[in-house]
């Protein structure tokens, strides 16, 4: 079978300059800025599971909602600049940390009967607990100055996310068993019926032009390209007692 796996979230941030240092060194242009942040992420983590690799039929989906998700971090950007040659040197770095807690819900769906490979045969849907959210992004490269007030930038981007979800009580909608018994039920909410695990690396080329327009307003448009994506995934279905790994 043929896995595959993404992530899609939507980033609310609200950057606090509660502390933030700068070292400016005027004949070189040093600086350094670390400051905390915190903020809200609505999206979704899903598995698709493939029949095989010639073949678009999907045997399994899995579904985790995080709507939201309250995390914590602190950004770190760093600059040296020439003035007199007109270009610099740059990296950024943050890193985010998601909190514990109930963030929305498990979906699980399978297609298992090859002749209809557009039948549902099993769904449950569950409550899901993001145990832990760790989203670290770097990057780092050159700016060339144009038009003298605007930069286009150069650089190599790397961005490594790690989130761990646990799936308890809900109810399931399966076929009936094979000694007659009805394959739908309820779970209590303090039954653990599965936890979960995605780890992803990705590391990009990007270009970006950034303009600053006046003293109150700047802004920048990026292009970056992903060539470079990896995702392991590890799921142990405890009803199931089923353990598997991807990646």
């Amino acid at each position: 079978m043929l896995q595959k796996g993404w992530f899609l979230a939507l980033l609310l941030v609200i950057p606090l300059r509660l502390f933030a240092e700068e070292h400016a060194l005027k004949e070189n242009g040093v600086k350094l800025y670390v400051s905390p942040s915190f903020g809200l992420l609505s999206g979704q983590g899903e598995e698709l599971v493939y029949r095989n690799g010639g073949s678009d039929d999907t045997v399994s989906q899995l579904l985790w909602h995080m709507n939201p998700l309250v995390y914590a971090g602190f950004d770190v950007h760093f600059d040296w600049e020439k003035p007199a040659n007109k270009w610099g040197a740059f990296a950024d770095a943050s890193f985010k940390f998601g909190m514990p807690m109930k963030s929305g819900e498990t979906e699980d769906r399978d297609w298992m009967d090859s002749r209809y490979a557009d039948f549902l045969t099993h769904y449950s849907v569950h409550d899901n607990k993001t145990d832990a959210a760790i989203m670290i992004h770097a990057n780092s490269g050159a700016a060339f100055a144009v038009f003298n007030k605007h930069l286009l930038k150069a650089y190599l981007a790397y961005e490594y996310m790690s989130f761990s979800w646990t799936a308890s009580g809900g109810s399931f909608l399966y076929p009936k068993y094979p000694d007659g018994s009805e394959g739908h039920g309820y779970l209590p909410t303090p039954t653990n019926v599965g936890t979960y695990k995605q780890t992803w690396h990705m590391l990009s080329p990007a270009l970006s032009f950034y303009g600053t327009f006046n003293r109150y307003f700047s802004a920048e448009i990026a292009l970056q390209a992903s060539p470079f994506i990896w995702c392991h995934a590890v799921d142990n279905h405890i009803l199931r007692a089923g353990h598997y790994r991807h990646a």
